[in-house]
């Protein structure tokens, strides 16, 4: 897929949801992370969290031979001020969720959600006994 903008986030758009699962699994995909944009004529300061994280995809249930869904990716964060002061704990993340495992012999286990940190987080560990 081609990129759609550019690193100014012009124009400014959430994320892309994961993809569906294989073998009847439809519908149990992570959703994308949204679009949010922050403008401040003079001074903003961030000590909290602002964050437009993916969604995880979810595990086929009871769906034998069905493929996990995909997880959502990171949206888009545009933040903009005259001055902007990020506090030493403050987060600012838009990561993407992890997919899920397929399974030939039940259900598979969930991806996870767009974590908060810096580190990627698990997909599933797969089931397939194939």
């Amino acid at each position: 897929m081609a990129a759609n903008g550019n690193e100014l986030l012009v124009p400014l758009r959430g994320g892309c949801p994961g993809s569906r699962g294989g073998g009847g699994a439809s519908g149990r995909f992570g959703h994308n992370g949204g679009g949010l944009q922050l403008w401040a004529r003079h001074q903003l300061s961030l000590n909290g969290a602002v964050l437009a994280n993916g969604g995880r995809g979810l595990a086929t249930q009871l769906v034998r031979g069905g493929g996990g869904g995909g997880g959502g990716s990171g949206g888009g964060l545009l933040i903009e001020a005259t001055t902007l002061n990020i506090g030493a704990s403050a987060i600012i993340a838009a990561n993407g969720g992890s997919g899920a495992e397929g399974s030939s012999i039940g259900d598979g286990a969930d991806g996870r959600p767009g974590a908060e940190g810096v580190d990627p987080v698990a997909g599933g560990t797969g089931r397939n006994t194939c």
